[in-house]
């Protein structure tokens, strides 16, 4: 098995682990373990990752958007279908994806000859698996440490930016990418359009960003999502003003 940076991966999610192999195991692929078979596929952490995802997002939201008052009940600034749309957007594979390209970890992934041929790290799918593959090797890592979890999950993801801006899908953000684009370096954003079967691809080059890309049934809803991610990131790190 090729080896692994573990220091910059656990820099990048803020987590030391006492296993390692867990972690290469969070990035090992079922089509490797046929070439490999000494290793063990993610899949299993992906199952128990999502789980701690899910775990750790809704008890932020519950302690963010609302508290127990001196009557004695749970009183929250908004109501459950709110709540589930802010929590379906902020798992959704679209986001974990994004976040995975934003630390550059899906390149490390452990692959099979194949799906390095076809390029499957570049997946927003694989992408998914591999940010709930690593949430799921801490997990077992710490032993369900929910402090250590909630840490991890604020590095990799960064909820509470998302509860206090929210991801409003009516807001332009093509608009405000384009006016930021133009400021910065005197052109429109280059979006780059592809079709495959029934499915729009969009891709963003920033530059001194991360890719930004997203796909959908439409070019134009894929360029709409791309053109937010980018405008989420940028406003995230203050190089946008909010």
């Amino acid at each position: 098995m090729k080896s692994m940076d573990f220091e910059y991966v656990e820099r990048r999610i803020g987590y030391t682990f006492q296993h390692k192999r867990l972690l290469e195991q969070a990035f090992t692929r079922k089509s490797y373990i046929n070439e490999k078979k000494d290793a063990q596929s993610n899949e299993v952490l992906e199952f128990y990752g999502d789980r701690a995802l899910e775990l750790v997002i809704t008890q932020k939201m519950s302690r963010y958007f609302g508290k127990v008052a001196e009557d004695g009940l749970y009183h929250s600034t908004k109501d459950e279908g709110d709540l589930t749309k802010l929590k379906v957007e902020l798992v959704r594979k679209e986001m974990l994806s994004f976040r995975i390209r934003a630390m550059e970890l899906e390149a490390r992934l452990f692959m099979s000859r194949g799906d390095k041929k076809q390029a499957a790290f570049e997946r927003d799918s694989v992408q998914e698996d591999l940010f709930e593959a690593i949430l799921g090797a801490v997990a077992m890592d710490s032993d369900w440490d929910v402090k250590v979890l909630t840490r991890v999950v604020e590095r990799m993801l960064n909820p509470e930016f998302y509860f206090k801006y929210g991801l409003d899908d009516r807001t332009d953000h093509r608009s405000l990418l384009g006016e930021w684009y133009q400021k910065r370096y005197g052109v429109e954003p280059n979006y780059q359009i592809e079709r495959v079967d029934r499915h729009f691809y969009c891709k963003l080059k920033v530059q001194g960003f991360p890719l930004f890309k997203a796909e959908s049934q439409g070019p134009d809803e894929a360029q709409r999502e791309c053109a937010k991610q980018a405008v989420l990131y940028l406003k995230e790190r203050g190089e946008m003003s909010l």
